[in-house]
C-alpha cells in the first residue's frame, strides 16, 4: 500500500496448466503493485516464501522439512535460505562433524582442574559421577515440566557437565579441607541459573530457549550437589 504496508491477496487461486493460463499469470503479477521486484523477480525466475516456524518446534528439524519440500517442488530453479533456523542447522551440523575433536578436548580441559584442585583419584570419579547424574536429573526436570530439549539446545549438555564438574571440585576440596562451602556453592548456582534465565527476555527464539533448559540445568547441579554429593564427601579422608 501506499504507507508501505503489505496488502495480502492470493495472486493464485489454481495452479496455471496451459501457457495462456500461465501468460495471463505473469501479466497479472506484473500488474501487482507490491509483487514484481520483491516477492517476485522482475523475468519471474524467482520468487520468496516467507515462513513463520512455531517457536515451540526444533528448529533444526523443521528447517530441514522445509529444504525437503522446496527441492521437491523448486524443479529448475536455485534455492536460497535465510533466517535464524537455517543458519542454526548449519552450525549445528558443522560441530556434529566435529564431535570426536570436540569430545577429545572436552575431556582434557575438564580433567586438568580436576586433578590441580583435587588430585585424588576416588573423589574424581566421585565428581565426574555426579556431573553425569546431574545431567539425567536435568533431562528429568525438563520432562517434568514440559519443555522439550531441541538439537541446539542440546549442546547445553557439555557446559552443564564442564560447570557441574568444576563446582563440585570445589565442593570437595572445601569439605576435604573441612571447610564449609555448601552455601557458596548453593549461591553460585542459583545465582548462574538465574542469570541464564535472563535469555528469555531476548528477541532470538532459540537462544531464549537455551537459556531456559540451561537454567532448569544449573538447578540440577544445585540439586545434586547438595542431596547426593555433599553428603557422601563427608566419608572422605581430609589432607
Amino acid at each position: 500500500g501506499a504507507d508501505g504496508t503489505i496488502d495480502a491477496d492470493l495472486l493464485i487461486n489454481t495452479k496455471p496448466e496451459s501457457p495462456a493460463a500461465r501468460t495471463a499469470l505473469m501479466e497479472r503479477v506484473r500488474g501487482d503493485s507490491q509483487a514484481p521486484g520483491s516477492f517476485i523477480s522482475h523475468d519471474m525466475r524467482a520468487y520468496v516464501i516467507l515462513i513463520k516456524l512455531d517457536p515451540g518446534k526444533d528448529s533444526r528439524e523443521l528447517a530441514q522439512l522445509v529444504r525437503k519440500i522446496v527441492s521437491a517442488e523448486c524443479g529448475t530453479l536455485t534455492p536460497a535460505y535465510f533466517g535464524a533456523p537455517f543458519i542454526e542447522t548449519m552450525i549445528t551440523d558443522g560441530i556434529y562433524r566435529q564431535i570426536p575433536l570436540i569430545a577429545f578436548l572436552f575431556v582434557v580441559f575438564m580433567m586438568i582442574p580436576l586433578v590441580m584442585m583435587v588430585r585424588r583419584i576416588l573423589p574424581i570419579l566421585l565428581i565426574l559421577g555426579c556431573a553425569g547424574i546431574s545431567v539425567l536429573w536435568w533431562l528429568g526436570l525438563l520432562q517434568l515440566f514440559g519443555i522439550k530439549l531441541t538439537a541446539t539446545a542440546s549442546g547445553a549438555a557439555l557446559v552443564l557437565v564442564a560447570v557441574a564438574a568444576v563446582l563440585y571440585a570445589r565442593l570437595v576440596q572445601l569439605r576435604m579441607e573441612k571447610a564449609a562451602g555448601l552455601s557458596c556453592f548453593l549461591w553460585l548456582s542459583l545465582a548462574a541459573a538465574g542469570a541464564l534465565v535472563t535469555l528469555l527476555f531476548f528477541p532470538i527464539p532459540f537462544l531464549a530457549h537455551f537459556g531456559q533448559v540451561a537454567a532448569f540445568g544449573m538447578v540440577a547441579v544445585a540439586l545434586v550437589g547438595g542431596l547426593l554429593l555433599l553428603p557422601v564427601t563427608g566419608w572422605l579422608t581430609p589432607v
